[in-house]
């Protein structure tokens, strides 16, 4: 992980200068599993929150599901159980009547057994 943030660092950057903004959010997403596999939680929290609050700007389709989870999965390793707790129910609780603009509709990774993580997490 720690040879992984060196590059995606640079990447990042990169990303960013030219207005790959969607790359850059893909970036964020895979800085943020590196840090915290390198127990470095604060700028793990960063990188999700990045990805969450882009998540509302640009379509992305597996990010949803997997922000809720890798959030609740920081937490819990942070020891902050009430957040942990929250974003647990927002990837186990599918709406009855989802909208177009419901971020579960973009999930392509949604699946009937997927909450099954966030429950194992709660």
């Amino acid at each position: 992980p720690l040879k992984a943030v060196i590059y995606l660092e640079k990447a990042l950057n990169s990303y960013a200068m030219t207005g790959r903004y969607r790359n850059s959010l893909e970036c964020h997403n895979f800085l943020g599993s590196c840090y915290e596999s390198l127990k470095i939680y604060d700028k793990a929290d960063y990188h999700f929150k990045t990805v969450l609050s882009g998540s509302e700007f640009f379509s992305l389709n597996k990010n949803i599901f997997g922000i809720y989870t890798s959030l609740a999965r920081l937490y819990l390793s942070m020891n902050r159980y009430e957040e942990s707790i929250v974003f647990c129910k927002l990837a186990m609780n599918l709406h009855a009547s989802p909208t177009t603009a419901d971020p579960w509709l973009k999930s392509a990774w949604h699946t009937d057994e997927q909450p099954m993580i966030a429950a194992c997490i709660y």
